[in-house]
C-alpha cells in the first residue's frame, strides 16, 4: 500500500483547515510582491509531479532568505497542495522580543520548529535536550503526512553555500519515511531547484 492510499480517509485536521486559509493568501501576497519588483516566476518540470497522488517531502534548494516566499509565490502552479514547512528556533538572535513574536505565527501556522543542534554553543547536555526535541517535531510532522499533509524542508539549513548543495541535515532524512505498524512508508520527495537569471530584464 502506498503512503497516499492510507490518507484517502483520514481529516487534515486543524493543521489542514489553517493551510486551506493561509496557503492563498500567502501565494497571493508573494506574487504581488514579485510584481512590485518586476519578477516573474518560470517554473519547470512539473511534468515530474502529475501523479504525485498523496503527501510528499518538498525539498528546495536553500539560497535565500526568500525561499519560502518563492515557494508560496508558485504554490497555485505546483497543484495547491496543502503544505506545511520546518522552521527554526530564534530567528532573530539579537532580538529575543522579534524572535518570540516570529515563533509564535510561524508555529500557529503553517510551521514546525526545530533546533539547530550543530550551531549551537550549549553542553552537550543541552544539546541533547534539542535532540529530543527534534525526534519529536519530527513525529509531529509524520503525524502530518498521514493527514495528507505535504511537509517543506530546507535540507541543507543555511544559506551559507557556493552555490552547490551543502551537507544535507538529518532532518531532511528523519521525516523522509514513516513507520505504521511495523512497515515503512517512504514519502515521495520533490526537490526543487531556485535559479535567478540575472541578464533578464525579468529575474525568473
Amino acid at each position: 500500500m502506498q503512503l497516499e492510499q492510507l490518507v484517502q480517509t483520514r481529516s487534515s485536521g486543524i493543521r489542514g483547515a489553517k493551510a486551506r486559509v493561509v496557503l492563498p493568501k500567502l501565494s497571493k501576497w508573494a506574487n504581488e510582491k514579485a510584481d512590485k519588483k518586476n519578477e516573474r516566476y518560470i517554473v519547470t518540470g512539473l511534468e515530474n509531479i502529475e501523479n504525485l497522488g498523496g503527501p510528499a517531502l518538498w525539498i528546495p534548494k536553500h539560497e535565500h532568505w526568500d525561499d519560502w516566499h518563492n515557494l508560496s509565490a508558485i504554490w497555485d502552479k505546483i497543484g495547491k497542495p496543502l503544505i506545511n514547512g520546518v522552521s527554526r528556533t530564534d530567528y532573530f538572535p539579537n532580538s529575543s522580543v522579534k524572535s518570540f513574536f516570529t515563533s509564535l505565527v510561524m508555529r500557529n501556522t503553517l510551521f514546525v520548529e526545530v533546533e539547530r543542534v550543530g550551531l549551537s554553543n550549549g553542553t552537550e547536555a543541552e544539546k541533547e535536550k534539542m535532540r529530543v526535541k527534534n525526534r519529536r517535531q519530527a513525529e509531529k510532522i509524520k503525524g502530518y503526512y498521514q493527514k495528507g499533509i505535504h511537509m517543506a524542508v530546507l535540507p541543507e539549513g543555511t544559506t551559507r553555500t557556493d552555490g552547490r548543495i551543502a551537507e544535507i541535515k538529518s532532518m531532511a532524512y528523519n521525516v523522509s519515511h514513516v513507520i505504521i505498524d511495523g512497515k515503512t512508508y517512504v514519502v515521495p520527495c520533490v526537490p526543487v531547484g531556485n535559479t535567478i537569471d540575472f541578464m533578464a530584464s525579468n529575474k525568473p
